[in-house]
C-alpha cells in the first residue's frame, strides 16, 4: 500500500503504468486505492501445523518434516493490470 501511495504522489498510475501485488491479504488491501490484489496464506493452519510440530519436538516425538507446504491463494483485485 506505501507503493501504491508512493506512485500517486509521483503522477505513477496504478495499474497503468505499474502492477503492484501485495502479501498476505490484510484488511487493508480492500482499503486502499486501487485495491490491492495480493496473496492470502492460511495463517491459521501455518499457526496450527507449527504448534504440532513444536509439541512433538518438545515431547520427543519425531517430526516427519521440517517443511510443510500449504497452498496459498491469488485474491486479485484492481492494482494489477490484466495482460
Amino acid at each position: 500500500m506505501g507503493a501504491i501511495s508512493y506512485c500517486h504522489e509521483h503522477g505513477i498510475k496504478v495499474p497503468d503504468d505499474l502492477s503492484v501485488i501485495g502479501f498476505d491479504n490484510t484488511r487493508l488491501a480492500v482499503m486502499c486505492f486501487p485495491k490491492l490484489t495480493t496473496i492470502a496464506q492460511p495463517l491459521y493452519q501455518i499457526g496450527q501445523l507449527a504448534v504440532e510440530k513444536l509439541d512433538n519436538l518438545v515431547q520427543g516425538k519425531q517430526v516427519g518434516e521440517l517443511r510443510t507446504y500449504i497452498a496459498h491463494e491469488l485474491v486479485e483485485r484492481q492494482s494489477v493490470a490484466k495482460i
